[in-house]
């Protein structure tokens, strides 16, 4: 789109103001002008028709001649045309039309001014005469002044004069408003320039600080809003330009903060791309300049550090995750933390802690349980996959690693992945059918597409892990003759899933269920309806 200056704006503005004013009193000033002066002409005709009456009065109307030549001497002397016209509309004499062509004229009976004459009123009128061609104003009265109407006394004045006057008014009127809208125009150029140059120069200010250039900002003294302005803009560019130093500073202690950490650390900045790496990750990653570039570059590819940074950018809050060891990822994953760094400006710095005081040892035994339980996870599907007639013993050695889950301690996220609670909930059926063949199967109804694809954050297979001890306990706690129905939510923040007449207690699978769901940051209970009871699950939505 084109740009149009600020001064050409504030100009045209000023001269469109004056357009509006000027504009419609000159288009509709003539038409008045000449409608007051057609009253006017009227207001001087009509003690003039009635003084010719008077004197018409006293010419006999039966000889002709006498009338007219008595109408052409009254019309020389007052300067107007006379018109005598007989009550039926048919004109007796006209000071312009000889006699002998008297009778040649048109019948006059629907004339405005002969109407109002025939009523006993001064009528008036303009228009163009279609017996001389030239447009005049008529006045009419009735004679006799009073009774009944023989003649209709009639005088006129051609428009002319009257039209040259207003003319000549007009274009004086004209030509004093260019005048006028001249200087308006010139006095507009220097306002709105007046206007417009502090606010270019603060723009050409604004414009330094924003490329970290620190300029002294002009003081306006038009003591009014841009004065201000100009006052408020030089306080924020001297407190910005403070904020910002401090802020570099503070960024340099925190680098250097990094540099110190004893354990494996890693400073990104707001696009993810290294900023310091501590000499600790080097060790444990034994990572060399000749390396370290596609080392970092695979670290931060990997699903689960993107997962984890998609939460931390919604929640605000540090991430625990399960990430391969940078430099040295066939020896196997290792636990983690994404901190959110926010910034005064800009996006947030992102500080990725490895969980490791020491190098990575997978024969020392020192990789989480949870880890090692997913990997039993990972061979219980290759297992039923390879395996279906066994499907029913890996469903029971599931549980088995359920319980242990939590044997080990209160489960807590580790590794972050998105995945469809679709799938989910499909594997946990079937293994759950696999796990009590003599019950009934769980049902669900088809929900939604955009249901069944909504990602849940999986940590480390919990979520999982939940919605199987949710199955279990609703199916366990369901008679045989019962139909187990699974019913899902989708709200903004979580996904709820509730299996109605379970049992009424919810028993050691129930316990599982409650860790579970807390360790992924979801809720798990039931709720009594009449004798049974409905037991559900929240997990928040990725």
């Amino acid at each position: 789109m084109f740009r149009v200056n600020l001064t050409v704006k504030l100009a045209a503005s000023y001269l469109l103001v004056a357009a509006l004013i000027v504009g419609p009193t000159l288009l509709f000033l003539r038409a008045t002008f000449l409608s007051t002066l057609e009253r006017l002409e009227a207001g001087v005709m009509e003690p003039r028709a009635e003084a010719l009456r008077d004197e018409l009065e006293k010419v006999p109307l039966d000889h002709l001649d006498e009338v007219d030549a008595a109408v052409h001497r009254f019309a020389t002397l007052l300067q107007l045309r006379v018109t005598l016209i007989q009550p039926d509309g048919r004109p007796l004499a006209d000071s312009e039309v000889p006699l002998a062509r008297i009778g040649d004229l048109q019948n006059h009976l629907d004339r405005p001014e002969v109407q109002k004459a025939l009523h006993g009123q001064f009528g008036y009128d303009s228009r163009v005469s279609l017996t001389v061609h030239d447009e005049l104003v008529y006045g009419a009265v009735p004679l006799p002044a009073r009774g009944p109407v023989r003649l209709v006394v009639r005088v006129a004045r051609r428009m002319v004069s009257l039209r040259e006057g207003a003319t000549s008014a007009l274009l004086t009127m004209r030509l004093s408003t260019g005048v006028g809208v001249t200087v308006a125009l010139l006095l507009s150029l220097g306002a709105a320039v007046y206007v417009s140059r502090p606010l270019r120069r603060m723009r050409d200010t604004a414009r330094a600080f924003a490329e970290g250039r620190w300029v002294d900002v002009p003081r306006v003294e038009t003591r009014d809003e841009l004065e201000d302005l100009s006052i408020a803009l030089d306080d924020l560019g001297r407190k910005l330009q403070q904020q910002l130093i401090l802020h570099g500073a503070n960024e340099s202690l925190l680098t250097q903060t990094v540099r110190a950490l004893p354990r494996p650390a890693l400073l990104l900045d707001p696009d993810f791309k290294p900023l310091e790496v501590n000499g600790a990750l080097r060790a444990v990653g034994e990572l060399t300049p000749a390396n370290e570039g596609e080392a970092l570059t695979a670290l931060l590819r990997t699903p689960s550090l993107e997962a984890a940074r998609h939460v931390a950018i919604e929640k605000g809050l540090p991430v625990d995750l399960n990430l391969p060891l940078p430099g040295r990822p066939a020896e196997g994953h290792v636990p983690g933390t994404l901190v959110p760094l926010t910034r005064p400006v800009g996006g947030p710095f992102w500080l990725l802690i490895i969980g490791l005081d020491e190098p990575f040892d997978e024969e020392s035994g020192t990789a989480a349980p949870l880890e090692l339980l997913e990997r039993i996870d990972r061979t219980i599907d290759s297992l039923v996959q390879s395996a279906p007639s066994s499907r029913h013993e890996l469903a029971e050695l599931r549980v088995r690693t359920d319980e242990l889950a939590v044997v080990a301690g209160r489960p807590a996220p580790i590794g972050v992945e998105l995945v469809p609670i679709g799938s989910i909930i499909a594997r946990a059926v079937a293994e759950v059918a696999a796990l009590f063949p003599d019950r009934p199967l769980v049902t669900y109804a088809p929900p939604d597409p955009g249901v069944n694809a909504t990602m849940i954050a999986e940590s480390e297979r919990l979520a999982e892990r939940a919605v199987r001890a949710l199955l279990r306990t609703g199916v366990a706690g369901t008679p045989s003759n019962r139909t187990v129905e699974l019913t899902i939510e989708l709200h903004p923040t979580q996904v709820q899933l509730e299996i109605r007449g379970a049992a009424s207690e919810l028993g050691e699978t129930g316990r599982l269920l409650v860790a579970f769901a807390q360790a992924v940051g979801g809720s798990a209970g039931r709720r009594p309806t009449g004798e049974r009871s409905i037991v559900r699950l929240a997990l928040p939505r990725a």
